[in-house]
């Protein structure tokens, strides 16, 4: 889960908008230890790692032990009216049971056939203004339930 996400700063030079897609290891403190870009635009990449670098998750623990975790991080940017520099964007944290009883639309998710018995998959949303799921990253589960569980979040409203 993110604790402390950092905007972006809008390249002063760059004539684009859209995502820019990052792969990161989020070490034992939940700081963000190492970042590669994945996909987005090469004007956009510098400061979307910047601002990624800047990240704070919680820490993941399995038995009691924090771990290293991999995540995806898809930082949004569209040319601002002005430029302020990088900003903190305020997060709401709400429990399960508070967003559950907002939605609108939930998707069930499609497990493969050899998944059998239940499995707890763990994922952090950031929902958009619009009231689409803006951001969505698996922060634990079994491996073959979480891309379905992905996938389902995705079509929420």
């Amino acid at each position: 889960m993110i604790v402390k996400k950092v905007r972006p700063e809008y390249p002063a030079d760059a004539d684009v908008e859209g995502n820019v897609v990052l792969a990161a290891t989020i070490g034992t403190d939940g700081t963000v230890v190492d970042v590669k870009p994945t996909s987005g635009d090469e004007k956009l990449i510098p400061n979307a790692i910047t601002a990624a670098k800047q990240y704070k998750f919680k820490p993941f623990y399995l038995n009691g032990t924090a771990l290293e975790m991999e995540t995806t991080i898809t930082i949004s940017f569209e040319p601002p009216l002005f430029n302020v520099g990088p900003m903190m964007t305020p997060l709401v944290s709400a429990q399960p049971t508070e967003m559950e009883q907002r939605l609108i639309k939930k998707v069930a998710p499609e497990y493969p056939a050899q998944a059998h018995g239940k499995a707890e998959v763990v994922l952090d949303a950031v929902i958009g203004k619009n009231g689409k799921v803006a951001s969505l990253n698996a922060v634990s589960g079994p491996r073959m339930f979480i891309q379905p569980a992905l996938d389902a979040v995705r079509e929420y409203v």
